[in-house]
């Protein structure tokens, strides 16, 4: 068996101001109104700033900004201007320009108006091939042998119809032969 060393000196204890503190909780509506106030002093010093600065800019500056702003405003309307005149010349509505018509370049915008005024027409209707099933009706002027066909209906009885029927073009015609027969009695 192994020597028995002597006595374990006694370990010493941590004191408790060793120990580390826990940290203060955060005053977060002290920390709000701290930064509403710097806020508020900066918007004030960037506003007092710019004052100097307009104060401080020459006349020429100032003549130079006017004249961008002239020259931004006249290449605004002659685009607006362009678009209109395309839109009138394609036949666009106000309401129609407004929306579709959105180029930048007189090509773009009279491309845009062709499209739209191409979707606008209505594409011609492709017609059936399909067969048609046939009706089992019988046509209506087909008459039984026994029954004879009826007679041609008269001059006034046609004028009559044609009237009824709003072919005022048909009437005024048969109108004319009807004159004509009048007149010549031997035809």
């Amino acid at each position: 068996m192994p020597a028995d060393p002597g006595p374990v000196p006694p370990v010493p204890a941590v004191p408790p101001a060793a120990q580390p503190a826990a940290p203060e909780p955060t005053d977060w509506k002290a920390e709000a109104r701290k930064w509403e106030v710097r806020a508020k002093e900066n918007s004030t010093a960037a506003a007092r700033l710019a004052e100097l600065e307009d104060a401080n800019k020459t006349e020429a500056q100032r003549l130079a900004e006017r004249a961008a702003a002239a020259e931004q405003s006249a290449t605004a309307a002659q685009a607006e201007a362009l678009r209109w005149r395309i839109a009138a010349r394609a036949g666009i509505s106000d309401q129609d320009a407004e929306i579709f018509l959105t180029g930048t370049s007189e090509e773009a915008l009279t491309r845009q108006a062709e499209r739209l005024v191409a979707l606008r027409t209505p594409a011609p209707a492709a017609q059936d091939t399909t067969p048609q099933p046939q009706s089992h009706a019988p046509v209506e002027a087909l008459r039984p042998g026994a029954l004879p066909n009826p007679p041609e209906p008269t001059l006034p009885e046609q004028i009559t119809a044609a009237e009824q029927a709003g072919d005022w073009t048909k009437a005024r015609r048969l109108k004319s032969a009807q004159l004509l027969g009048l007149m010549n009695p031997n035809t």
